[in-house]
């Protein structure tokens, strides 16, 4: 059955004669077949949002004072610095530096006191020491251990000097790691060197045999 084929056809146009089959025009001859895909329509309205996932762990924090200029040398003596705590705080581990070590001499010691109404007392079963020629109690003999944890919004902490050496040590600075007591503390949190124990590691290196539900915070 001869058809009536359209003149000078474009690429791709179709002609779908009555009771025929369908054409396409391949920029050569008409050729028959299956129609090609038209243009694709407009994409669909957006789904919904899907559920909140569960709220992970804080990060880490710290309260950190500077008890001494970073030249003249610590000497023994209370109240080096006084202050109030910034809202309430739960304690996880301590730690002290220095811009300078002691050469010798007795080991340089101090405490972390707080005020319980009446008087001030200490909120450390060992107290932060440095080994002579170290600047950090993380590389102590003696490491310090808290006796409280536990700290109210505005209560008011001292750090005492109670053991110098041969007195040429500069620079102190004590640094209380923990949490607002507001967010929640991940299980087994303590402070382990660039480790955050139990779930969370901070590092630049992924943690070698994680569990299921711990957290790595990459610092790379």
């Amino acid at each position: 059955m001869p058809y009536n084929f359209p003149n000078a056809p474009n690429p791709g146009e179709i002609f779908n004669p009555p009771g025929g089959p369908v054409f396409t025009w391949d920029g050569t001859v008409w050729a028959t077949g299956a129609t090609p895909a038209g243009p694709e329509g407009p994409a669909g309205p957006a789904g919904a949002t899907g559920p909140t996932g569960p709220t992970g762990p804080s990060a880490p924090g710290f309260l950190r004072w500077a008890c001494s200029d970073e030249t003249t040398p610590i000497s023994l003596g209370n109240a080096k610095v006084t202050d109030r705590m910034p809202y309430a705080f739960t304690a996880t581990g301590i730690r002290a530096s220095l811009n300078t070590a002691q050469a010798s001499g007795a080991i340089l010691t101090v405490d972390l006191k707080w005020w319980n109404g009446s008087s001030f007392v200490t909120a450390l079963s060992t107290l932060l020491t440095f080994d002579n020629t170290e600047a950090t109690s993380k590389t102590a003999a003696a490491q310090p251990v808290l006796s409280k944890t536990s700290f109210a919004d505005d209560d008011i902490i001292r750090i005492d000097v109670t053991q110098v050496g041969d007195g040429t040590a500069t620079g102190l600075k004590v640094t209380l790691l923990g949490m607002k007591t507001s967010e929640t503390i991940p299980p087994d949190f303590t402070e382990t060197d660039e480790v955050i124990g139990g779930i969370v590691t901070i590092s630049s290196t992924a943690p070698s045999s994680p569990a299921t539900g711990d957290v790595w915070i990459d610092t790379t």
